[in-house]
C-alpha cells in the first residue's frame, strides 16, 4: 500500500466535507503520533462540533496535552459531547479526568 497515495486521496475526502475520511486520517497520525499533523487539523474538528469523532478527537489531545496544552476542562467539555454522540470510550476518559480533580 502506498501511503502517500492514500494520505492524497484522504486529504482529497477531507476537502470535500467527508467525516469519515478525517476520522480515518485522525487515527492513522494518532497511531503515526503526528501530533504536528493533527495540530493542523484542529480548526476542521473545530468546525464539526456534531461529530462524535471530532469532539472525541479534541477531548483526546487536551487530554493528552498532544499538540495543544494539557486542559482537563476543554478535555471534559470535548469528551462530554462525544459521550452524548455515543462515543464510549469518552465516557472512560472522563472517569480518568475524575481522579485528577
Amino acid at each position: 500500500m502506498n501511503q502517500e497515495y492514500a494520505n492524497y486521496w484522504i486529504y482529497q475526502s477531507i476537502n470535500n466535507n467527508s467525516k469519515e475520511a478525517l476520522t480515518l486520517k485522525t487515527l492513522i497520525l494518532m497511531k503515526e503520533e503526528d501530533f504536528k499533523t493533527l495540530q493542523k487539523l484542529i480548526p476542521l474538528y473545530e468546525a464539526d462540533l456534531k461529530n462524535e469523532s471530532s469532539n472525541f478527537t479534541l477531548g483526546y489531545l487536551y487530554f493528552t496535552g498532544k499538540s495543544v496544552k494539557q486542559d482537563f476542562v476543554k478535555a471534559s467539555e470535548y469528551l462530554q459531547k462525544s459521550a452524548l454522540l455515543g462515543n464510549p470510550i469518552s465516557v472512560i476518559m472522563l472517569e480518568e479526568i475524575k481522579k485528577f480533580n
